[in-house]
C-alpha cells in the first residue's frame, strides 16, 4: 500500500495571483478604516445597528458612529450585550449583577432583573430576554440558593 499523496501548498503573492487569476478576483482590496483605537481594555463582543457600531470590554459599552467620531460611553458595568433594533439588553456581571434594558432613541433604561450572581450573555427573541448566570446565586423572588442557571424575562 502507498502512502498518502499529499498536496504541496500553492503559495500565491498579490502580483503572481495577478497574472494567474482574472482582475476581478485579484483586484486590490478597498482600504481598512479604523473607526475606534486604544479607547478601552481588550474588546470583547461588537455588535452593530442601523448607525452605529458598539463594543463592551466587559467594563463599559462604548459606541461609535459607522461613519467615525467620537467614542461615547453608553453604559458603565456593562459586560456583555445584545441589539434589537434600538434597544440593547446588557448584564451588569459584578456582583450583585442585574440584568437591563437600554433605548437607544430615548435613553429609557430598565432594570429586568437585579441582584444576580455574574450574570452573562443576554439574547432576545423579541418576546423575551435570556441569560445564565455562571456563579451561587440567591434567587431574587423565593430567596432559594442555586447555580448556574438559565434566566428568561418576557418582554
Amino acid at each position: 500500500m502507498s502512502a498518502p499523496r499529499v498536496a504541496s501548498p500553492v503559495v500565491r503573492t498579490l502580483s503572481t495571483c495577478r497574472a494567474e487569476c482574472p482582475r476581478s478576483i485579484c483586484a486590490t482590496p478597498p482600504p481598512l478604516t479604523v473607526l475606534a483605537k486604544d479607547e478601552s481594555d481588550t474588546p470583547t463582543q461588537i455588535a452593530v445597528t442601523a448607525t452605529h457600531v458598539l463594543w463592551t470590554d466587559a467594563r463599559a459599552l462604548y459606541r461609535i458612529a459607522k461613519r467615525g467620531g467620537n467614542v461615547e460611553t453608553v453604559r458603565d458595568s456593562a459586560c456583555d450585550f445584545t441589539i434589537r433594533g434600538d434597544v440593547v439588553f446588557f448584564s451588569n456581571c459584578v456582583s450583585p449583577g442585574s440584568v437591563w434594558r437600554l433605548d437607544l432613541s430615548d435613553g429609557k433604561l430598565s432594570a429586568l432583573a437585579t441582584n444576580l450572581t455574574s450574570p452573562r450573555y443576554p439574547v432576545t427573541d423579541g418576546r423575551g430576554v435570556y441569560w445564565i448566570t455562571t456563579g451561587m446565586y440567591m434567587h431574587p423572588f423565593n430567596d432559594v440558593l442555586g447555580c448556574c442557571a438559565i434566566w428568561s424575562f418576557d418582554l
